[in-house]
């Protein structure tokens, strides 16, 4: 008889999934914790890679911004000439922080729930503690963004230090860089965060707040999904064709993108202007986000602990004292603004001025 061979491979929380024939005890607490160790390997690289475009996950606590030389002529000379010397004129940088959070959530069975329940059941409490991080996240990029006023915060986790984390331009005071054409912004009346309806004029101004501080490189306008029948009226905007229904004659008649049916909360739709048009499930409802997301440097960074074995989510204590078993998962992050220039949100919700959506 031919021996069945063995498979190569690495146990994934799929895995567990359809493990419903047998109890958590005979499978093995120990083999399921592996696998739970390795799919939360997996899931912090999804994450990871599932912000880039939009965040920069860095270990900084803070940086340096704004303060940019404005262009300057050259003098004209004779072969005999030397003109003089010049200095720049160079407005103060400021400082920019970024906040450091610490998030929990606690899982308890008891050991009759291990024996009388399946690795399936347990793959699904894994995932839940994954959604709940990825919340956490979305909750963390919309408070980063949209909400328009500075804030103190104290890193209570290193050395007790406040932090004075920024916005987006929102009229402070700080000294802003030149434009791309040099010009210059009053950091005391200047902000992006603007107040109008979802029409042509107001987003023309949207992405023109960020245009002329020079982020021209994948520029995206981002819409909740119910703004998106609201988005499609406004003229200038140009729709992606449906691919059902798009006659495809020869090579010539190819579109270079047609509309994704397969995730409609997060997609983009069409364009407007020098812009793509995108729905994103943390886009906020009433309010419109202009961004340069191909830009290097990010609107968003994510400070993460220095440490890599303290990044992203890890399970921090587990407790085995009859009758309790418990988990306690924890994230540690914060969002805080990095390119202040690189992002105006236009709210569109009616109110007249300016309102933090969260």
């Amino acid at each position: 008889m031919a021996a069945i061979p063995q498979q190569i491979g690495t146990l994934t929380l799929s895995d567990l999934a359809v493990e419903r024939a047998i109890t958590i005890t005979d499978f093995g607490v120990t083999n399921i914790n592996i696998i739970i160790q390795q799919d939360m390997a997996r899931h912090n690289a999804i994450v990871a890679d599932m912000m880039s475009a939009l965040v920069e996950t860095t270990t900084d606590r803070a940086r340096a911004y704004a303060g940019s030389a404005k262009a300057s002529k050259m003098v004209e000379v004779d072969e005999m000439g030397r003109t003089s010397t010049t200095k720049s004129n160079r407005p103060g940088g400021r400082t920019v922080e970024f906040p450091l959070r610490r998030f929990e959530r606690a899982i308890g069975w008891t050991q009759d729930w291990f024996d009388s329940h399946t690795p399936a059941e347990m793959a699904t409490e894994v995932l839940s503690a994954q959604s709940a991080h990825i919340e956490s996240l979305k909750v963390g990029v919309q408070e980063a963004l949209y909400r328009s006023a500075n804030y103190t915060l104290r890193d209570i986790y290193v050395d007790e230090i406040d932090l004075d984390v920024k916005r987006l331009v929102n009229a402070d005071g700080t000294a802003l860089p030149y434009g791309m054409n040099g010009q210059s912004f009053v950091g005391s009346t200047h902000t992006h965060y603007k107040v109008g309806a979802l029409i042509k004029a107001d987003l023309d101004g949207l992405v023109y707040d960020v245009m002329e501080h020079g982020h021209v490189n994948g520029i995206k306008l981002v819409v909740n999904f119910a703004d998106e029948n609201e988005m499609r009226e406004v003229v200038g905007f140009n729709a992606y064709p449906d691919p059902r229904l798009t006659q495809i004659n020869s090579a010539m008649n190819v579109p270079n993108q047609v509309l994704d049916l397969s995730n409609i909360y997060s997609r983009a739709i069409g364009t407007f202007g020098p812009t793509e048009v995108v729905v994103r499930p943390w886009a906020i409802q009433g309010y419109a986000f202009a961004c340069a997301l191909n830009d290097l440097e990010k609107p968003l960074c994510m400070r993460q602990r220095d440490n890599p074995r303290l990044q992203g989510l890890r399970i921090v204590a587990e407790i085995s004292s009859h009758p309790l078993n418990s988990q306690t998962w924890r994230a540690e992050f914060g969002f805080g603004v990095w390119s202040r220039t690189n992002g105006s949100i236009l709210d569109f919700t009616g109110g007249g001025v300016y309102t933090d959506p969260l």
